[in-house]
């Protein structure tokens, strides 16, 4: 059966970025066993680890679509999930305990883009850079990539892929029944595909390939590019959410440079008409660029 993705009768092929190496490790000993040497040829307690980098860059999520014919052999189109490009890698390490081993990470069973199931005492899988417990399911062939084979992989409900901090939870099951689990952080970037996707105060997106960091206080949009403005092309970041019908915007070339700002005018008693200092959220704004964010951070 053909499967679209909306607009076109097409698929559309993503890939993601990782960066460095970060390890988060909390070990939780399952089966009874309270972490002494083991005795008497008993196994020892069951532990398990994960590592994973500190980033995971997303795209926002997209509703697919499968084309199919009705009993009267009417071609129709009816929605069946929701797409998320961008994963991360995850590495495990199982000790302990009796093998083989089965391992849950971040509620699946198989990697996402193999569709492999997680298992052996070792080894790395990828899951969902979406922030969301929900889970995911594959449909259709497994396409080629440069990486090798990549699983199609959809959720029944819209994933939450907003930039943000995402925990990812494993546990691992040994063949006794005993379990261990874990957990590690993963900041996840989501790359800002243009006009009309909020920006959330505290958040670190990706506009126009580069790192930013929404300061605490304000929201912001990215509104329709320009070009001619003392020669430069660039973009206009508009602050929402300002009382009165007031509007504050930041102009900035496609590297991320300032062009101009503008900021609404003070009441006629000389206060500001709007409760943060527009100028030091943008001075902020701009000191972010390239920068980093912190995974510890929601």
């Amino acid at each position: 059966m053909p499967r679209w993705s909306r607009p076109t009768a097409q698929q559309t092929n993503w890939f993601a970025i990782a960066t460095a190496i970060a390890a988060i490790v909390v070990v939780f000993c399952g089966g009874g066993l309270s972490g002494s040497e083991p005795i008497g040829g008993q196994a020892g307690p069951l532990t398990l680890t994960l590592s994973t980098p500190p980033t995971c860059d997303t795209q926002p999520v997209v509703e697919a679509f499968a084309g199919e014919y009705d009993e009267n052999g009417k071609q129709v189109v009816r929605p069946f999930g929701w797409f998320n490009p961008g994963d991360v890698q995850v590495t495990w390490v199982a000790e302990g305990g009796t093998p083989p081993y089965r391992l849950t990470i971040d509620s699946q069973s198989r990697d996402i883009r193999t569709w492999e199931p997680f298992g052996a005492q070792n080894g790395a899988g990828t899951v969902s850079c979406a922030r969301t417990r929900g889970q995911a399911f594959i449909v259709g062939d497994v396409a080629m990539s440069d990486d090798g084979p990549v699983a199609h992989t959809y959720f029944h409900e819209q994933p939450d892929a907003d930039s943000g901090r995402k925990t990812i939870r494993a546990t691992v099951t040994d063949s006794s029944g005993a379990t261990a689990d874990t957990t590690v952080d993963v900041y996840v970037i989501l790359s800002v595909p243009g006009r009309g996707t909020p920006m959330e105060a505290g958040k670190t997106y990706r506009v126009e390939g580069t790192l930013l960091t929404v300061p605490d206080g304000i929201r912001l949009e990215m509104r329709g590019a320009f070009s001619g403005i003392g020669g430069a092309s660039g973009f206009a970041l508009h602050v929402l959410d300002l009382p009165g019908g007031n509007d504050a915007w930041l102009n900035m070339t496609l590297s991320l440079a300032e062009l101009s700002r503008h900021v609404p005018p003070h009441s006629e008693d000389d206060s500001p008409n709007y409760d943060v200092d527009l100028h030091a959220k943008f001075d902020e704004l701009l000191e972010s660029i390239g920068r980093m964010p912190v995974v510890g951070r929601p």
